[in-house]
């Protein structure tokens, strides 16, 4: 997009270095003769170009599930680990003390449950006493239950195989539940994205498999291959676009977070433009252009956006309808209203 905009630039200021010339050696009638061609419908399928980062599909948080003090950390930044592989631990003075806890209450429950029954059986004691044995024999059961289970997530464990790329905390700290102590990242070959984002009506146009080439900044000799894996269903509001993921088809030989890409993804859904002689723009800036139209023998004069140039001819998005007529020839001697008349 950034060169075909300098190269329509440079197109139109030819032109308008072309018409003011003609300008200043010719004096204009009160009817200018003109030329004129219709403005056709061609479909075309433009680029869409767009910027972004590498990141991984699977980045994880890694947290306790109870607070306490760090006893072991057994990783460091930058290593790679395994799926399951353990990577910090609680210290379990606590932990082991609640289990303890769970686990006398519970043979208390058990002891008393007994014993409630059979004066039960014998007519001793009630019905409502009978129940609330029960109760609180199930109560101390779960409560048993939720301390092994703390237990068991008392140390952190890798979710995925791949590598530590920040470590939050150390050993000693006192560290609450769900507090990050890692965040890791999977770093497969299918786990490398590219993330970009683009605008509505480029967001439209695209759909999961479109292919794209793909170069990184730091790779500038080389040129990679990828497609579309995921459209966002929902805009990012910080930046007013929608995301794009796309998968690499073909890998750099080294990977890391954060690299900035540049991504060209062709799609394969066509898009109608009218499509105009670049002789027939007067004046432009960017993606903004002016033609004249003939209309009942006057020239209007029209903005219009502009989208691409093709064999010589510019792609209009938005500013004309199919069949107008736009001017070729004479437009260096008109202004808005000016009395044309169409010549072969």
């Amino acid at each position: 997009m950034v060169r075909f905009t300098i190269a329509l630039m440079l197109v139109f200021s030819v032109l308008a270095c072309r018409n003011k010339k003609e300008e200043s050696t010719t004096t204009a009638n009160d009817v200018v003769s003109v030329r004129v061609t219709e403005a056709s419908l061609l479909s075309s399928s433009e680029p869409v170009t767009a910027s972004g980062i590498i990141a991984s599909s699977n980045e994880a948080r890694l947290a306790f599930k109870t607070g306490g003090i760090i006893a072991s950390v057994f990783v460091k930044e930058g290593d790679q680990v395994s799926k399951g592989q353990l990577l910090a631990q609680l210290n379990l003075t606590e932990i082991n003390a609640q289990v303890n806890s769970a686990k006398e209450a519970f043979s208390k429950m058990e002891r008393d449950k007994k014993r409630v029954e059979n004066l039960f059986k014998d007519s001793v004691a009630t019905l409502e006493q009978y129940q609330n044995v029960q109760t609180a024999y199930n109560v101390a059961r779960q409560n048993l239950d939720i301390a092994k289970f703390n237990l068991n997530f008392s140390d952190i464990r890798a979710t995925t195989g791949g590598r530590i790329i920040k470590k939050i905390m150390n050993e000693g700290e006192l560290v609450g539940p769900g507090m990050p102590v890692f965040y890791l990242s999977s770093d497969g070959p299918k786990d490398w994205l590219i993330k970009v984002a683009v605008s509505d009506k480029d967001w439209a146009r695209l759909k999961v498999g479109d292919a794209a080439t793909v170069t990184i900044d730091a790779f500038r000799d080389d040129t990679f291959t990828a497609r579309v894996s995921n459209k966002a269903a929902s805009i990012d509001p910080q930046s007013g676009l929608y995301p794009i993921d796309l998968s690499f088809s073909r890998l750099p030989s080294q990977m890391a977070l954060g690299l900035f890409a540049t991504v060209k993804i062709q799609p394969e859904k066509a898009r109608n433009y009218l499509a105009i002689p670049i002789d027939a723009v007067i004046e432009g800036n960017g993606n903004h252009a002016s033609v004249f139209v003939e209309e009942n023998g006057t020239a209007r004069k029209a903005d219009v956006l502009t989208s691409g140039i093709r064999d010589g001819m510019v792609l209009i998005s938005s500013g004309l309808k199919a069949g107008d007529r736009v001017i070729t020839d004479g437009s260096a001697y008109l202004k808005n209203g000016t009395a044309v008349k169409i010549v072969l």
